[in-house]
């Protein structure tokens, strides 16, 4: 073959081959024809470098095919969407530009708000110098902005944006979705059960979870408990443990406001056995603290602990069994380990223990034994040590019960 003909082949098949390829070649040309120079050389692997330079269009197919194939790929995706947005920048395609950079803002918005709400209002821009104006991509942007303004505060930007999203059929539900949420955040459940019926009817919300979630939220304020718990119910079904879960601890909500607290115990087990599979749930801890901000702290045990007057925070027989009952539902059981394992202990040594586990506040329980602080401190201390046997000052009774 002579050289002009190893130049053509190089050239030919340049866009099939990786820079090794080049390489290899280039060596045979070198050896096999010493009277090629080396400019011509690195001037074929030069166009060849240059032929087969990733476009915007490959970048961006390659992000969401990883993101598609490993949801977890997090970091991988979003430098391909970096690297998308950069080049095409360089060939100045700015409905592609637009598109990348929506889905940056979208894969940012709970980690880096600021750039989330910046390439938002990029991809905004940008679209409007399209030669071919892509009006399927704007009311996408319009969402992504209004969601950013509803989660930095500015409710005002956040509604006008989703008002201007009603207008497409599109996005419309999803709109309408969110305006029924900013209501029921306002305090008006009268005006978002009405958003959350006209989402329903703007189309089927059968497949759509986060819009179930919306109408059953909006029945709850409305005592239109019997069709919220249906909802939450039928959600049960759900494949994702997530949902499960947020499906169960609205129903043991429920169940304490429909004065049905015998149904916990099972409630909160389903609960925890959905909550098992969510990574960021499965400690008990953080299990614990989300259930207490959602069930505890609506009961009428919590509220009687925090209610003012000593006279009203003295316990009786039945509210420590009822504390009991509660706290071993939510702990698996945490009382009657205890017990199980110091059956030394006083009743009210037990009782302090239980207290502590729930994380009320040292005052809290001066006020329930009608002691000071400074007593409660001493209690814990002597707990901690003769009953437990840690004498470490840095470690607290709490973190030794959590063991347990």
């Amino acid at each position: 073959m002579t050289v002009p003909l190893q130049r053509k082949a190089v050239l030919l098949f340049a866009p099939t081959m990786n820079t090794s390829s080049y390489i290899r070649i280039l060596s045979q040309l070198t050896l096999h024809c010493c009277r090629l120079p080396l400019v011509i050389a690195l001037a074929v692997l030069l166009s060849c470098a240059q032929s087969v330079k990733p476009t915007a269009a490959d970048y961006l197919a390659e992000a969401k095919s990883i993101i598609a194939a490993h949801p977890d790929s997090v970091q991988a995706y979003e430098t391909l969407l970096r690297k998308a947005l950069s080049q095409a920048g360089l060939e100045a395609d700015w409905a592609a530009f637009s598109e990348v950079a929506l889905l940056l803002s979208s894969q940012l918005q709970w980690t880096n708000e600021k750039e989330a709400l910046s390439l938002a209002l990029k991809a905004r821009e940008m679209i409007g110098q399209c030669d071919l104006y892509s009006t399927a991509l704007v009311p996408r942007i319009n969402l992504t902005l209004a969601g950013l303004y509803e989660q930095m505060g500015d409710f005002a930007r956040a509604r006008l944006l989703y008002n201007q999203c009603l207008e497409d059929s599109v996005s419309q539900q999803t709109a309408l979705g969110h305006l029924a949420d900013m209501s029921l955040a306002d305090g008006d459940p009268t005006a978002a059960l009405a958003l959350a019926l006209e989402m329903q009817q703007s189309g089927s919300v059968a497949d759509n979870v986060e819009a179930q979630f919306i109408l059953a939220n909006c029945y709850l304020p409305n005592d239109s408990l019997l069709k919220a718990r249906g909802i939450y119910e039928r959600l049960l079904a759900c494949v994702g443990s997530k949902t499960r879960y947020a499906a169960q601890r609205h129903l043991a909500e429920i169940a304490i406001q429909d004065n049905r607290t015998s149904d916990l115990p099972a409630i909160l087990d389903s609960a925890f056995a959905s909550a098992e599979a969510v990574e960021h749930m499965r400690q008990q801890e953080q299990k614990i603290e989300l259930l207490q901000r959602y069930i505890l702290e609506k009961s009428e045990l919590l509220q009687r602990l925090r209610a003012e007057g000593d006279h009203k925070r003295l316990l009786s027989l039945k509210d420590w069994t009822d504390m009991e009952k509660l706290l071993d539902s939510i702990t698996d059981g945490f009382v009657a380990k205890l017990r199980a394992q110091h059956p030394e202990f006083r009743e009210d040594d037990i009782q302090l223990c239980m207290l502590t586990r729930m994380n009320l506040s040292n005052l809290v329980i001066s006020d329930i034994y009608l002691i000071t602080v400074s007593a409660v401190k001493h209690r814990k201390l002597k707990l901690k040590k003769e009953g437990f046997g840690v004498s470490d000052p840095d470690r607290p009774l709490g973190e030794v019960l959590a063991r347990i």
